[in-house]
């Protein structure tokens, strides 16, 4: 954002996305150390999330559209947020 050309319109939706993630990982990394040892089950949890997080940033404006679609009433198109 610093070194942007243009000005940047920020929404809540990366925030909340980001967020909500961050609290369940948080959750799970909780979860894992309780015993204060991470088995193999569990660093191989911890992994998937990972690449769950990367399959929603890939299906992001899809995500987008829905939340959006259910929160407002009004449909928007994946294709119309960038």
């Amino acid at each position: 954002a610093v070194f942007s050309k243009e000005i940047l319109s920020l929404t809540w939706w990366p925030l909340f996305r980001d967020s909500c993630f961050y609290l369940v990982s948080l959750c799970v990394l909780v979860a894992c150390f309780w015993d204060q040892t991470v088995e193999l089950y569990e660093a191989c949890i911890l992994f998937a999330m990972y690449f769950m997080y990367v399959t929603l940033m890939a299906y992001n404006a899809r995500l987008y559209a829905w939340v959006h679609a259910k929160r407002t009433g009004n449909r928007v198109t994946a294709g119309a947020v960038s």
